[in-house]
């Protein structure tokens, strides 16, 4: 009997749905270690390995692209809105285009975050298909532009392709979704990594991690302050080489979920991914304010729940460094939080592996 075979759709808007996907096809492939894994995203290369390992096959990436960004926090809407006109200008084109490719690769299942061509595509073939994410994208433009005449078409043909999900998983802390039938939600996803506070540093000072994910630019590495006793952690070079007091994460051979686990504070912007591992990893948490996105309110309140965290003031990354230093000397000075358990990774493989074995 042949070995069966997941699709994997994975938007590349940042790492953050990588991020989500990652642990649980982990999870998966231990309950099914014969699974042929195709990812379909358009990532970097070497991005993958960080969060999947084992055989892997790669397809052709979606045609999703969530949004077109300036920094981590400003959405580009000229660039964005021009983008989802083209998509959606010959909607049944991009379906049928979409249907040809998960023909040609012939999956038993098709797994979708947080896109929707191949979901609307899978439900035409009628593949079974199920979604995966703390966010959706037709929420997400109904949210900020949805009054618009040109963009109420496109949220509606995207909630009909969400609805070929079933089930949606929505894995906390998620936002609404009332647009979307077919939700679940389970619980948190987010990777644990392996202490290595060896490899950042042989004294007692405090060790802040800065990054807002995988969209570049928004860290302004210049602009933090100096303080007694701290070492800043940047994921590039880049960043680290404009200050005394700071290491590279790309010098060290050092993993981010690694870094994660082993400094004393995380400063970043809201994402799901980055509030998640810092739960999980026990990493306090200082973040920048951006409550115009969909998902802040959720993240709130879960990192009010589940992490020793604190918000900068203002918006994005422009808090003044006197309160950036404050907030930063406060947060060391309180105990970290309890671990978090990533409870959901389990529940979303569980649901895969039970739709691949008719379980």
């Amino acid at each position: 009997m042949a070995a069966p075979h997941l699709v994997v759709s994975v938007t590349a808007h940042g790492y953050g749905h990588l991020a989500q996907t990652g642990p649980v096809l982990e999870a998966v492939r231990r309950q099914l270690p014969d699974l042929r894994i195709t990812l379909r995203g358009d990532f970097p290369e070497g991005v993958i390995a960080g969060f999947l390992s084992g055989p892997l096959e790669q397809g052709p990436a979606p045609p999703d692209f969530g949004l077109a960004m300036t920094s981590p926090v400003a959405i580009d809407w000229p660039a964005s809105l021009a983008r989802y006109a083209g998509l959606h200008r010959d909607w049944h084109g991009a379906i049928e285009d979409e249907m040809a490719v998960l023909h040609a690769l012939s999956p038993d299942l098709v797994l979708c975050n947080a896109g929707y061509v191949s979901l609307a595509a899978a439900a035409e073939l009628r593949l079974p298909a199920i979604g995966l994410s703390s966010l959706n994208w037709a929420d997400i433009l109904d949210h900020y532009r949805g009054g618009e005449p040109d963009v109420v078409p496109i949220v509606l043909e995207q909630r009909m392709a969400y609805a070929g999900a079933r089930p949606f998983l929505r894995c906390a802390p998620g936002m609404p979704m009332p647009g979307i039938p077919g939700v679940v939600d389970i619980g948190p996803i987010g990777r644990r990594g392996t202490g290595r506070r060896d490899a950042l540093a042989d004294g007692e000072q405090a060790l802040v991690l800065v990054s807002a994910g995988g969209i570049r630019g928004g860290t302004p590495a210049a602009a933090w302050p100096e303080l007694p006793g701290v070492t800043y952690v940047f994921a590039r070079a880049e960043d680290a080489a404009t200050r005394r007091d700071a290491l590279a994460l790309d010098r060290l051979g050092l993993s981010f979920i690694d870094a994660m686990a082993s400094v004393d504070l995380l400063i970043t912007k809201p994402g799901y991914g980055m509030f998640v591992e810092a739960a999980v990893n026990r990493t306090r948490l200082l973040y920048a304010a951006r409550d115009d996105w969909p998902e802040a309110a959720a993240l709130d309140a879960f990192a009010a729940d589940h992490a020793c965290a604190a918000k900068l003031p203002g918006h994005a990354f422009d808090a003044p460094a006197a309160e950036v230093a404050a907030a930063i000397l406060a947060l060391l000075d309180r105990p970290r939080a309890p671990p978090l358990e990533p409870s959901g990774i389990a529940q979303a493989a569980d649901r895969i592996v039970a739709q691949l074995t008719g379980r």
